[in-house]
Parts: structure tokens; C-alpha cells; sequence
């Protein structure tokens, strides 16, 4: 797999999933390529090896998960939202980031319930907290 993620007038940045002995738990590591457009060739900057790619979501959590968040090209242009709304999950973490509470995020956003604020915090505390441990 690879994709570009960036690009300027000159330059491009490129992440792709790569194979290599002692990676993720599927064999792979996330990596970061730069590249640089000089006349009519084109130069690599860089190719950094970010981290392990992880599949550390389990079978309960997917599926406790689709119930909280849905992405779906049709809604918001694919962003993940919470399910059956249209109200991004980021909006959250930018409410909560800012300062603001749970109480003034539901105000503001009522197609969203509180159960799938909640358990939508659970699970990125749960993945944040197994990051951390690994």
C-alpha cells in the first residue's frame, strides 16, 4: 500500500506500508518518503520508518465501535462521524481541547447521545493507553 499525502509545486510526501522483519504484528512498518522534483527528475529526500503498524482493535471493540462512529464517503466526505449524525467525532476532542465539557458539546450538538460521547472517549483512552504500554 502506498499514498500520497502531500504535495507541492516541487515536492511530494508519500506514505506507504512496507514489509520488514521484527515490524507490526502483520509484518509491516508505516513509512514517510519525501521526494523532491528537480528539472526532470525527481530526487528522494528522505524515508523515515515511523512506527509498527498495529491492528491493536479488537473483534469487541469493532463492534462496540460501529455503533459510536460511522465513515462513510457519503456522509461529510468520509470523516468519521458519530453514527447517524453528521457531526465529526473531531468536534469533540476540539470541544474537550478548548477547555469545554461533555454537557456543553451535547448542548451544542443534540443528534449526538451522551452513551456514544462516552463510550467514543472509552475506546480512544483504551487505544491510547495500549499504545503507550507498548
Amino acid at each position: 500500500m502506498s499514498r500520497e499525502v502531500a504535495r507541492g509545486d516541487q515536492a511530494a510526501v508519500r506514505m506507504s506500508r512496507t514489509s520488514a522483519s521484527g515490524a507490526g504484528e502483520d509484518g509491516s512498518t508505516l513509512v514517510v518518503t519525501g521526494y523532491l522534483t528537480a528539472g526532470s527528475g525527481v530526487v528522494r529526500l528522505a524515508q523515515i520508518p515511523l512506527m509498527p503498524y498495529r491492528r491493536g482493535v479488537t473483534a469487541d471493540q469493532k463492534a462496540s465501535l460501529a455503533n459510536v462512529v460511522s465513515v462513510s464517503s457519503e456522509i461529510m466526505h468520509g470523516t468519521p462521524c458519530f453514527a447517524a449524525t453528521r457531526v465529526p467525532v473531531q468536534t469533540l476532542l476540539d470541544y474537550i481541547e478548548d477547555g469545554d465539557t461533555l454537557d456543553n458539546f451535547l448542548r451544542d450538538f443534540t443528534t449526538v447521545k451522551r452513551e456514544q460521547a462516552i463510550q467514543f472517549l472509552e475506546l480512544a483512552k483504551a487505544q491510547l493507553i495500549e499504545c503507550a504500554s507498548s
